[in-house]
């Protein structure tokens, strides 16, 4: 029976970026994968240049090359964003609705397949918090029931959900943010207000206003805004003072290499990446919740 090469030469590239003391027997064996469909999947690699042939009569095998550990490491960085594991949680939340309709609540779907992720299982107040947030945007609707929380009850894919699965086979990131339109945000936490104006790269803060100017080859536009919200939320997500001070730093560096005249990809996706990891420990709030929105829009526009 044939196997999904691609999506097992991408689980094999990863199990060998793990550990030196990873082996490719490892992996065919847990993953039931035969040699013939394992011959298959080393075969990808080494034609993808990721790997070296080391095959024998006793079975498949390879070696990562130079690009494959790199590669390797990138999709295992991957697996720890935040917004990676946002997305995630969104699209399996809209597909679960799809194809279980007419159910009650989320019990189901907790306790499925579909909860589990590399590094932590989806928790159920994790799908409470994001089926709030789809049912913000449009993607599901519920049954009002007082004391219940927002789209845990009767959860119902709306067509904009199925649009967001048929066309943008569940990214909702890139289904809200279709077409390049502009969006503004507005939060207020304790009488600071903070507003977002995306059309042409704007941040305003009560009354400053700070303007960036596209990069001539790469469009930097989402990671300034996403770096100077960060800089002006910080003192509202309730971060501890070490960790805020960390945040800020690497705030202002990606703001410094997103407004430079040739910014490097791989270094702001690095920052966005470390300012998202660090922000999950900050309380869960409306600020939070825009700022987690900008940098997955910050990622994506930097080819996540």
């Amino acid at each position: 029976m044939r196997i999904d090469i691609e999506y097992h030469a991408r689980g094999l590239l990863e199990h060998l970026g793990q550990s030196d003391e990873n082996e490719v027997a490892d992996y065919l064996e847990q993953n039931e994968i035969d040699t013939a469909n394992g011959l298959l999947v080393v075969e990808y690699l080494v034609e993808a240049g990721l790997a070296e042939d080391c095959s024998t009569f006793g079975g498949p095998d390879c070696r990562l090359t130079g690009s494959g550990l790199a590669r390797a490491q990138q999709l295992l960085a991957e697996r720890k964003s935040p917004a990676r594991r946002l997305g995630t949680l969104w699209s399996r939340m809209l597909r679960w609705l799809e194809d279980n309709r007419g159910v009650a609540d989320w019990s189901g779907f907790l306790a499925g397949d579909g909860i589990s992720y590399p590094g932590g299982d989806f928790t159920e107040a994790e799908v409470k918090r994001e089926a709030a947030y789809l049912l913000g945007h449009g993607l599901i609707e519920d049954r009002r029931v007082d004391q219940a929380d927002d789209g845990t009850v009767s959860p119902t894919i709306t067509t904009a959900g199925r649009d967001c699965l048929i066309h943008f086979r569940g990214d909702v990131n890139q289904y809200l943010n279709r077409g390049g339109r502009s969006t503004t945000s507005h939060t207020t936490h304790n009488n600071t207000t903070i507003t977002m104006t995306d059309s042409v790269g704007n941040i305003t803060n009560a009354s400053s206003n700070v303007q960036q100017n596209l990069n001539s080859g790469l469009d930097t536009t989402e990671v300034l805004k996403f770096a100077g919200a960060v800089r002006q939320t910080l003192p509202v997500l309730g971060l501890n003072e070490e960790v805020q001070q960390a945040v800020d730093a690497q705030a202002e560096e990606l703001h410094q290499e997103a407004s430079a005249a040739a910014p490097n990809r791989g270094r702001m996706r690095t920052l966005a990446d470390n300012i998202m990891q660090a922000l999950q420990s900050a309380g869960p709030t409306i600020a939070l919740e825009m700022i987690t929105g900008l940098g997955m829009q910050a990622i994506q526009a930097l080819g996540g």
